[in-house]
């Protein structure tokens, strides 16, 4: 006897959708510090 899942396939995939899209702009956040850091490095060198 199969049983019944408790889970929202929907909200499921628009969660995931979501959280993809967080974690790609965290990325894009931490790529920019890092050229902010590369380039005060480069003007106090």
């Amino acid at each position: 006897m199969a049983e019944a899942l408790n889970v929202d396939l929907s909200e499921e995939i628009a969660g995931q959708i979501s959280a993809k899209h967080l974690f790609s702009a965290n990325v894009a956040v931490l790529k920019t510090s890092d050229e902010i850091q590369k380039n005060l490095l480069d003007i106090v060198a």
